[in-house]
């Protein structure tokens, strides 16, 4: 099964869900809570919203289970009327404050085994090399957001590497990192848009969206038969942002994509171009 295909199965079930029964719909959301991937947490995130405090409290447990650290997604949890899904989300609130502090004590050990607290040392190209190859994902987050500030040759082809980290938030840091740099080396950028990795081509594409590389659409343009949905979407929301001509053209080929959410974010790319051009005009 591709890519594509698992996400618009994910889509169907989320459908052929919301039709259930409250107690079916919380068995069939167990169901997913072995189940790998961004998109089964995004399926499940959703229902949160369900009318049913018995599936909203399910989602919140699974999602513990799953080991989401998205202290947003509790807080609005811990907020819900029922007590029950309170009491969940506040479990799962003191949890994450639990591991944040025992991972801040393993940060701070491994700054400074590697090279010292902050201003002690001059840190250099090994240390970052360290860092980010820790299994602590903190550590790792860290270790990009403090990278970002190192204005060096080396720097950037380190970032390059954090866009292979297993966390998507720390994908995330490693992109706005790569965008904001002036003399990135594009061709490094490019290579990733041919990457196996899924995620190495999102990222890739990502990065030449926020730069608003006009150049870069002729390079992306067989992505938009990618296989990996999220791919897709992630190049009409770069198109959108680089606008112009070109990509107005590759945004037609996704405006027929087989997939919702695909098209959806074509068709929102389409009207951020449209409405720059009306304003070009005056």
């Amino acid at each position: 099964m591709g890519d594509s295909e698992a996400v618009l199965n994910l889509e169907e079930a989320r459908r052929k869900i919301q039709e259930e029964k409250p107690g079916k719909r919380r068995e069939l959301l167990e169901g997913f809570a072995t189940q790998p991937g961004e998109e089964v947490d995004r399926l499940l995130m959703s229902f949160l919203e369900d009318g049913s405090a018995e599936v909203r409290r399910a989602v919140v447990a699974i999602m513990r289970r799953r080991g989401l650290e998205d202290r947003e997604f509790y807080a609005r949890a811990a907020e819900d009327a029922s007590a029950l899904v309170k009491r969940t989300a506040l479990a799962a609130l003191k949890s994450l404050d639990r591991l944040q502090q025992r991972r801040q004590t393993l940060s701070y050990q491994l700054f400074r085994r590697v090279g010292g607290p902050a201003g002690e040392r001059t840190r250099d190209e090994s240390y970052y090399v360290r860092v980010l190859a820790s299994k602590d994902k903190q550590a790792r987050l860290e270790g990009i957001e403090k990278l970002a500030e190192v204005d060096t040759a080396w720097s950037s082809q380190i970032l390059l590497r954090s866009l292979r980290d297993e966390s998507w938030t720390n994908r995330t840091a490693g992109v706005a990192a790569l965008a904001r740099r002036p003399e990135l080396d594009l061709d490094a950028v490019y290579e990733r848009l041919h990457d196996q990795l899924w995620y190495l081509r999102s990222t890739a594409i990502e990065i030449l969206g926020l730069r608003k590389e006009r150049a870069a659409v002729e390079r992306m343009a067989h992505l938009s038969r990618d296989t990996n949905v999220e791919v897709r979407c992630a190049l009409a929301d770069a198109l959108g942002r680089i606008g112009g001509e070109s990509a107005a053209r590759l945004l037609e080929v996704l405006l027929a994509d087989s997939n919702y959410t695909v098209r959806t974010k074509a068709e929102n790319a389409v009207k951020t171009i449209r409405r720059a051009a009306q304003a070009e005009k005056g």
